[in-house]
């Protein structure tokens, strides 16, 4: 008999399911401004490239603005004898500003300097670089886009019309499918 007094004493809990099962609750999903981790780790390295550029920023414009304007470069020919007593010439780059600079004030025009000939030659501009560096200056310039269109309502056909419509959009596709 206490048994059964407890039996009936203790009520049964009911499991309910709850009715809010979907929707947006509160203090859910990602906090507003949040990343993924890829995403972090992406602007890292982005960041650190851009700091790695800008040390070098002016090293870069000079570049750009050298292969826009023409490059001029100073050689030096070297002459050499090979096994069998011939003369080799051999055009040898001059990258030295110091001997660039003698070469400048000692030869006055005329190529030599001592035993040495010099001379100089240029690379052509380069009219893309000049463009790059004017779109990135000034602004891209705004291009003109002329259309002439002249705009048919449906209604304005007859079914004949809009058959042969019809047909010559199936061709084309027909056609670039092959």
């Amino acid at each position: 008999m206490a048994d059964e007094k407890l039996k009936k004493s203790t009520p049964k809990k009911r499991v309910t399911k709850s009715k809010n099962l979907g929707g947006a609750r509160p203090g859910a999903g990602r906090k507003k401004g949040g990343m993924n981790a890829k995403t972090k780790e992406a602007k890292i390295v982005e960041e650190e490239l851009r700091n790695r550029v800008l040390k070098h920023a002016n090293k870069i414009l000079n570049a750009h603005l050298n292969v826009a304007l023409g490059a001029t470069y100073m050689y030096r020919i070297d002459e050499t004898e090979d096994s069998k007593g011939r003369k080799i010439r051999k055009h040898v780059l001059v990258t030295d500003p110091d001997e660039i600079q003698a070469v400048l004030d000692d030869t006055d025009g005329i190529g030599t300097s001592g035993d040495d000939y010099y001379y100089i030659t240029t690379d052509k501009p380069d009219i893309r670089a000049i463009d790059s560096l004017f779109d990135r200056t000034f602004g891209k310039p705004a291009s003109k886009v002329e259309l002439d269109a002249n705009i048919i309502s449906e209604t304005q056909l007859d079914d004949e019309q809009i058959s042969t419509i019809a047909a010559r959009i199936l061709d084309g596709k027909a056609a670039s499918k092959e």
